[in-house]
């Protein structure tokens, strides 16, 4: 029975204290060591080392013998005892070996204890010897000098150690996950620590307190702002398990302020009662507005209540700077005010000359400290005159009645060539000025002239003279004249038969009184709709680029403003097309049309409410049955969205950019951005 005992003791043993590495430090004193009578500590082969000496009279001078080592006190002045002590050397002490003498006729002992246990004692000799003292335990070692009864000098040599450490076991501390998502505002639960020793204390600390603060005895977690920070759990080391640690990363987000309206479009006649939308505001967060026309509309900027001052279109933006909880946000729709009285036309950059035709109006322009366009006629010349600065798209638009001269381009008496024609003043441009003046007029013949584009900067060169004949502008005498050079190059604007306006989403209806053309556009994918349920809207693509009279059809394409051509005839599309036009009018909903729209994330089309206008030369879905209070029907299969858009490319500077409209840009343009005949977005 005690046999079993006993085997049973060492196995409990060995698996509480795995196995044992054995050691040995030793030190052989030196005269480097500078220990001297007021040494309390000092390093020792890398140990620290306590000093303590009692003494029978006056401190004597300790020095280095290199026979004995070091020589401590005299016949006349001795100590009664020495004692050095380390708490450095690990594990279990299983041997003390010290090299040692005195002087003849001492009485003089040297002993050695661990952790208070006595490990031997032995008298010392005039011979330096080697004393071993053995034993088993750990902590602080110490050895004792003494001579109570005699006062002789002493020495020692040398100190070794034998001793053992135990390898500990890992410490064992986990967390379930290596990473968790929190967010402002909301609480956060700190996951526990997994603790399979129940080692105690467990300690824990933030890398960065910017993001999150944590107790450090509990472990709670407070969320302080935005920030990714790592939160580690550690314990001590004990004499069964090493220290130990682990942790888990915290990123800290701002929750989404959530601002949205439910229409992205709204179209009005000047004069009418606009009923502001209501945001959309779920956290009742502070919201400013704005209107990005004021000439079309205002709105209050605290309450966001609209008032419509003109024709035009204007985009109505709720803005929510951010707080340390929510994320700056916004939210915006647009408003088109029709004028029955006065035409909404858009007038596209001219980029590419070779898609001038006869019939195209024309506005004459240069952007110099601010935008002019060629105006009425006078002594000297066309005189200049400033108009607004383009709409957001890069296009002009409402220009009627404001002095700027329309023309009408045709063919010139030759092939190749081109007249200007200015119904105001029913006759041709040409240059008036000969070879001493520089002057613009209007005559009754037809005059030509060649138009050349590059970077979007026009040269038109009247034919009739070849000095003092190039239309440009001078802008330190301001006017549009003919000269031989040294003046602002022009820009030509076009007017545009229809206007395609494609937003962010990506997609656009178009419907209208005259057949369009698309056969020059590229870019653009027509669609027509052939079914709907309220679960999608199903699209078909179709390759026809004549689309006749009032007939509404989807496109897809690049964000922007794109002048369609009228068409003279174009055949009926084949197949099923539910969309229904808007052709030259506007629609009042009757609670069972949808509106193609776009939230920014989803597109398709959204229920208009009752009494909601639905704009002219668009298209929309009369869903009368079966789709009760759908609020919204995406598109069938992957077709929402641009596809294929790069970033920008890093450019040299000398690569020409421009904007959708064909106006060239600085490399800071936000949006799309077309280089070397590639669209590209620039972020």
């Amino acid at each position: 029975m005690l046999k079993h005992l006993r085997l049973l003791t060492v196995i409990l043993f060995l698996a509480f204290t795995h196995f044992a590495n054995a050691d040995t430090y030793t030190h052989t004193f030196s005269a480097a060591d500078s220990i001297t009578a007021k040494t309390t500590t000092t390093t020792l082969s890398g140990i620290n080392w306590s000093f303590a000496f009692v003494w029978n009279n006056k401190i004597p001078n300790i020095y280095f013998e290199s026979t004995v080592g070091y020589h401590i006190g005299t016949n006349d002045n001795s100590a009664k005892s020495i004692r050095l002590s380390t708490i450095d050397i690990p594990g279990i002490i299983k041997s003390v070996k010290v090299k040692a003498s005195t002087n003849l006729h001492a009485n003089d002992t040297l002993s050695v204890l661990v952790n208070g246990a006595l490990y031997g004692k032995n008298a010392l000799t005039t011979n330096s010897t080697y004393y071993t003292f053995t034993g088993s335990a750990s902590g602080k070692i110490e050895i004792n000098f003494d001579q109570p009864q005699t006062s002789k000098a002493m020495y020692i040599q040398s100190i070794t150690v034998e001793y053992s450490t135990i390898e500990k076991a890992a410490a064992g501390l986990s967390y379930s996950q290596n990473g968790y998502t929190a967010y402002m505002g909301q609480a956060f639960n700190a996951p526990l620590v997994n603790n399979p020793n129940n080692l105690m204390p467990i300690s824990y600390s933030s890398s960065d307190q910017t993001a999150a603060t944590v107790d450090p005895n509990s472990g709670d977690v407070t969320l302080v702002g935005e920030g990714t920070t790592t939160i580690t759990a550690t314990s001590a080391a004990t004499d069964t398990y090493d220290a130990g640690s682990t942790s888990y990363s915290l990123t800290v987000n701002k929750q989404d302020a959530g601002l949205s309206y439910s229409i992205p479009t709204y179209s009005v006649n000047k004069g009418d009662v606009f009923a502001t939308p209501t945001l959309t505001n779920p956290n009742g967060l502070p919201v400013n507005y704005n209107s990005s026309l004021t000439d079309v509309a205002t709105v209050d900027q605290n309450n966001g209540n609209v008032s419509l001052v003109g024709a035009g279109m204007t985009t109505i933006t709720a803005s929510f700077l951010g707080d340390n909880i929510y994320k700056k946000d916004s939210a915006l729709y647009t408003i088109v005010v029709n004028d029955p009285l006065k035409p909404f036309d858009k007038y596209i950059r001219v980029a590419d000359a070779s898609t001038l035709k006869a019939g195209d109006k024309l506005i004459i322009t240069s952007y110099y400290k601010g935008l002019h366009a060629l105006g009425e006629q006078n002594i000297n010349g066309y005189r200049e005159q400033v108009v607004k600065e383009r709409d957001s798209d890069g296009s002009l638009s409402q220009i009627y009645g404001d002095g700027v001269t329309i023309l009408t381009l045709e063919e010139g008496t030759a092939q190749g060539f081109w007249s200007l024609y200015d119904a105001s003043n029913t006759g041709y441009l040409y240059a008036a000025g000969g070879t001493t003046s520089n002057l613009l007029n209007v005559g009754a013949t037809r005059v030509d002239a060649t138009i050349s584009i590059t970077d979007s900067l026009s040269t038109i060169a009247f034919q009739n003279q070849t000095a003092r004949n190039i239309l440009q502008y001078n802008g330190t005498s301001p006017r549009f004249s003919c000269y031989t050079s040294g003046q602002q190059q022009v820009q030509i604007y076009r007017k545009a038969d229809a206007v395609l306006t494609i937003t962010e989403a990506g997609y656009a209806t178009i419907s209208s009184t005259q057949p369009l053309d698309f056969s020059g556009i590229a870019g653009l994918t027509l669609y027509t709709v052939t079914s709907t349920s309220p679960e999608k809207v199903v699209l078909k693509e179709f390759s026809q680029l004549l689309v006749p009279a009032n007939t509404a059809i989807i496109i897809k394409g690049f964000p922007g403003t794109y002048g369609i051509p009228f068409a003279s005839t174009a055949d009926p599309i084949q197949g099923t097309n539910l969309l229904k036009p808007t052709s030259n009018t506007t629609v009042i909903g009757d609670g069972s049309q949808y509106i193609l729209g776009y939230d920014g994330t989803n597109v398709g089309f959204y229920h208009v409410t009752t009494g909601t206008i639905i704009a002219a030369n668009k298209g929309y879905l009369d869903l009368s049955t079966g789709f009760g209070a759908k609020s919204f029907i995406p598109f069938d299969g992957d077709t929402t969205g641009i596809s294929e858009l790069k970033t920008v490319p890093t450019v040299d500077g000398q690569q020409p950019i421009y904007n959708l409209s064909g106006q060239r840009v600085d490399k800071n343009h936000k949006g799309i951005a077309i280089i070397n005949g590639h669209k590209y977005i620039n972020r």
